[in-house]
């Protein structure tokens, strides 16, 4: 089933069933949604050089068990560096590499990372990242660190806790390469019956410059998400998806890529996905289904395809309706470059809370890029979470593609925002 036919069938009601440090909050097991403790930074901040990792976040997480996500934008300033991040909690990690030039194309690269951990005491998760060259060859700004604890969480072969929220998580470090341009399974996740958000974020690289990669999410009944980015010559680039996924039996979830070049490497994964009680979903601004009953609430809006205005200032393109309450919100789209060289600003904005993304593209080969934004925010009553762009180029420079927005209702939210 295409991810159209699975949102008419969503709309139609018939698939889905019933250096930054905050401070440790007690564990919360409300039934009114997980707690979710976050670290953010919008501001720009010098990564370590000399390939020596060094802390750009970190939070403090009470025991139990956690989904953490990271969110950022790489500026490149002098040269071609690597930019090597990871997510480290405990003795586990998850990493990734880009490589942003020092200006122009490719000097925005976006960066997406995923991690689980269960602390048997209070524990702390953090950012690290380093680059190649010296200090200041590269800067990492619009940080973003969200942790949600979950109640059950199966890390690879290892459960942990009982209850609601029901999380997966699982990782592949290893290298993996393809010599044609089909789809191609990067990673998959077995889940049990439910309804499930699904993460994941992988990272690899090409043998030619201006290669395409798509993307999607796939089980047996239907694609939940997509989008598509540019991989280069060897330089190393980020992928992300996220969707929601009913699974009426044990199901494979399949994170599957294709290259438009016969020669393309992914260098590691990782998945997610945590069990969602109520689903609220439908395209923005328009009519919404919902779906189920209980906590998690999950509420999420898409649109398919745009233009993006010329304007000196941003122009909004999506906005999702959130009740009263906190929320954990997250949202990405694809770019493609129409014409000259659009630098391309896109920010989600909830209430005064914010993110930003920023890519620079060209006609050739860096047609194609993509933006993921995360936020999180506690409103008083019914708000929207906008999603806002402009660009350079003048009209038609730049077209969006496959914007998803998903927010997590919170039982409890700290975030403590370090500018």
């Amino acid at each position: 089933m295409s991810r159209l036919k699975f949102r008419h069938a969503i709309a139609a009601g018939a698939m889905l069933g019933a250096a930054l440090q905050v401070g440790a909050l007690p564990s919360n097991a409300a039934s009114t949604g997980p707690n979710v403790i976050a670290v953010h930074q919008n501001g720009a901040v010098d990564v370590p050089g000399n390939s020596t990792l060094g802390t750009i976040a970190s939070v403090s997480l009470p025991a139990g068990n956690w989904l953490i996500t990271a969110t950022a934008t790489a500026i490149g300033t002098t040269g071609i560096n690597r930019l090597e991040c990871q997510l480290i909690a405990g003795s586990e990690f998850y990493k990734s590499r880009t490589l942003p030039s020092a200006t122009g194309v490719s000097s925005y690269q976006p960066i997406v990372l995923i991690l689980a951990h269960h602390f048997a005491k209070k524990g702390t998760a953090y950012l690290k990242c380093y680059t190649d060259g010296w200090l200041g060859a590269d800067l990492i700004r619009d940080v973003h660190l969200t942790a949600v604890e979950v109640g059950k969480l199966t890390d690879g072969a290892t459960t942990t806790g009982t209850g609601s929220p029901n999380a997966v998580y699982a990782q592949d470090p290893n290298l993996q390469g393809w010599t044609n341009n089909s789809y191609n399974a990067v990673q998959t996740l077995t889940l049990p019956a439910g309804t499930w958000l699904v993460q994941a974020a992988a990272w690899g690289t090409g043998a030619n410059d201006g290669d395409r990669i798509d993307c999607r999410l796939d089980s047996s009944l239907t694609t939940a998400d997509e989008f598509f980015t540019n991989f280069q010559n060897f330089r190393e680039r980020n992928l992300s998806l996220e969707g929601v996924v009913y699974v009426p039996v044990s199901d494979e979830i399949t994170f599957d890529c294709k290259d438009t070049d016969s020669l393309w490497l992914i260098d590691g994964s990782a998945m997610s996905a945590m069990q969602v009680g109520t689903f609220k979903y439908g395209p923005l601004g328009g009519s919404m289904t919902t779906t189920g009953s209980g906590s998690p609430i999950v509420v999420g809006g898409y649109s398919n395809a745009g233009g993006i205005s010329d304007q000196t200032t941003l122009a909004t393109i999506g906005s999702l309706s959130l009740g009263a309450g906190s929320w954990f919100v997250t949202s990405r789209l694809s770019f493609q470059a129409g014409a000259s060289t659009p630098i391309v600003t896109c920010q989600t904005k909830l209430s005064n809370a914010k993110d930003q993304g920023r890519v620079i593209l060209d006609t050739g080969n860096d047609l194609y890029n993509f933006s993921e934004m995360s936020l999180t925010k506690k409103v008083a009553s019914t708000s929207n979470s906008t999603i806002a762009c402009n660009e350079s180029a003048g009209t038609l420079g730049a077209g969006y593609f496959d914007l998803q927005v998903l927010a997590i209702k919170a039982g409890t939210l700290t975030d403590t925002d370090l500018d």
